[in-house]
């Protein structure tokens, strides 16, 4: 995820995160001096999830598109069960 500042650019902060890893929490950009906004979209995902009950309503057992590989498919398994 790459955020920019208007004000700031063409420098930027880039935060990376794999399948594996939990969304990091970022700042949203605002007007130059006004305290920025941070965002847990990691939360909000995980919450809208749980209260949506996609578990309920999507078939895992589906393969994933695009496919994984060998390895995240198995720590997909792995964090299903």
């Amino acid at each position: 995820m790459l955020i920019s500042r208007g004000y700031n650019r063409p420098d930027a902060d880039l935060y990376r995160f794999g399948l594996k890893d939990s969304i990091p929490v970022f700042p949203v950009p605002l007007r130059q001096g006004d305290s920025e906004a941070v965002v847990d979209l990691q939360r909000l995902i995980d919450e809208i999830y749980e209260r949506a009950r996609f578990d309920l309503a999507i078939d895992y057992a589906q393969a994933v598109k695009p496919s994984l590989s060998r390895e995240e498919g198995v720590w997909v398994r792995d964090v299903l069960v």
